[in-house]
């Protein structure tokens, strides 16, 4: 029974990681939050290879020449939010 429980429990904190990746990649979590996700990362294997490669992407974008057309990347991360329905971060 505690397996099942063991493991009913790892696929929410997946579900619950998955979801904040992008605001704990962007230091947007608050200190308990991003414990949580460090702690999770730590013991899933699936999700520490998912935010390795995040943080890999992350970093080939940071390193890509500025676009000529002058936009920066909050005018460019502005207008995926919009193209999503999202709202702007606090």
């Amino acid at each position: 029974m505690s397996d099942l429980f063991y493991r009913m429990r790892s696929c929410r904190e997946c579900r619950w990681a998955k979801g904040h990746m992008s605001d704990y990649l962007d230091e947007e979590l608050p200190s308990s939050r991003r414990t949580r996700m460090e702690r999770h990362v730590e013991v899933c294997p699936k999700c520490h290879r998912t935010l390795a490669v995040l943080r890999r992407m992350l970093g080939a974008l940071h390193r890509l020449p500025p676009s000529a057309g002058g936009a920066d990347a909050r005018q460019i991360a502005a207008s995926v939010r919009r193209r999503l329905g999202e709202p702007p971060p606090p």
